[in-house]
This record gives C-alpha cells, sequence and structure tokens, in this order.
C-alpha cells in the first residue's frame, strides 16, 4: 500500500464513491461532501492522506493537530474494500507518519461503541480507552467512545 498526500482529484473521488453497507451506513456522511474533508480542508493543522493499493484509491485518513503535540485520527476505507484488513495497514501507516514525522506525542480517535471491529482494530494497534463524548453529527446527538495512544507505546508496537 502506498501513502501519499490526498489531492483534490482524490477528494472528488470519494464523494462518488458507493454508500457504505446497511452495518455501517451511519459512517457514509464522513464520505460525502458536507463530511470529514469538507470538515478538515487542507491546512497547516491537517495532515490529509489518501491510501492507494494496485492503483485505485482505497481509503483516506485525517491527521487534524488539537494542539502542537496532538491530533485526531480519523480513517475510512472504500465501501467495497470494507473487511479486507486495508483499515488496519491505513491506521498502522497514519500512527507511524504522525508519531514520526510530525513528532507528535498523541494521537486519539472517537469511535462509536457500536462499531466493535473498529474498536477492536484501534485496541489492537495501541489504543486505549479514555472515556466517553456525546457529539452532534448532522443534526443528530451520537455518543461515542475516546481513545488515545502515546508515542512510547505506539513505536515501540510499530
Amino acid at each position: 500500500m502506498i501513502l501519499a498526500p490526498l489531492t483534490p482529484e482524490d477528494e472528488k473521488t470519494i464523494h462518488f464513491w458507493p454508500r457504505y453497507p446497511a452495518e455501517v451506513e451511519a459512517l457514509d456522511y464522513a464520505l460525502r461532501d458536507n463530511g470529514w474533508l469538507a470538515l478538515f480542508p487542507p491546512g497547516p493543522n491537517n495532515h490529509r492522506f489518501a491510501a492507494w493499493l494496485s492503483g485505485k484509491l482505497v481509503g483516506f485518513s485525517i491527521l487534524t493537530r488539537t494542539s502542537p503535540q496532538k491530533a485526531e485520527f480519523y480513517v475510512a476505507v472504500h465501501p467495497e474494500d470494507i473487511g479486507k484488513g486495508l483499515g488496519k495497514t491505513i491506521t498502522r501507516m497514519v500512527i507511524q507518519e504522525g508519531f514520526e514525522r510530525l513528532k507528535l506525542h498523541k494521537i486519539f480517535l472517537k469511535v462509536r461503541p457500536w462499531h466493535e471491529r473498529a474498536i477492536r482494530l484501534y485496541e489492537g494497534q495501541g489504543f486505549r480507552r479514555i472515556g466517553t463524548e456525546d457529539s452532534e453529527i448532522n443534526g443528530k446527538l451520537e455518543h461515542f467512545l475516546i481513545m488515545e495512544l502515546d508515542s512510547t507505546t505506539a513505536l515501540t508496537a510499530l
């Protein structure tokens, strides 16, 4: 897999990806016009990555700085490639970028408590649960589990 800076062309392609399957349909908003790429546009605090495999854009990820040494992590996989282990590979590569190149000390994320597959993936990468939070998504209050990874734990696991 190749991790590259996300381009405007990649962003347009993502907006036309098919819808997510029913079991993760609540996550589909992230791919659309007002989704994550609109919330975290190109800029010095938003590090946006495209994940390519065999010439196909299979996913994207974002690290958005919340302080000089801390960032929030987002990852999305092409709907046709869910369940193939690509999310794990993208997550590992972006974490490494964050800690090694961007010199972050902590990376955190928010995940819905019902998304057990994602929680297992994150825990397998060393993220630990640190709390919960309610946030509004598309006008609806959603409950999230907050997970965090520090550079010391991550770099020994990578």
